[in-house]
């Protein structure tokens, strides 16, 4: 029988990414997010904003705890603010 650390994913998470420094594992994790996002743009239209930025969310606040996920988010939303405010308010 395993042990329940040895089920828990976040478990394999923490021990990936756990020896980075928080802040910057939330940076380049927004980072990734928005690139993604600026790839995606042709695809999906532009009311999907937030959807590579969850992962990135999650990741943060898994393995660098609360602050670093709220962080994660304020600077998300920071980033869909100032490259979406413009289409949203066309409309599009």
């Amino acid at each position: 029988m395993q042990a329940a650390d040895e089920r828990d994913p976040f478990v394999a998470l923490r021990g990936t990414f756990g020896h980075w420094p928080p802040l910057l594992l939330t940076l380049v994790a927004v980072l990734v997010a928005t690139l993604g996002r600026l790839a995606l743009d042709q695809f999906w239209p532009a009311r999907f904003t937030f959807s590579t930025f969850f992962p990135a969310i999650l990741l943060c606040a898994v393995v660098g705890g609360w602050r670093h996920g709220a962080l994660a988010t304020l600077v998300s939303i920071a980033v869909v603010l100032g490259l979406y405010q413009g289409s949203w308010d066309a409309g599009l």
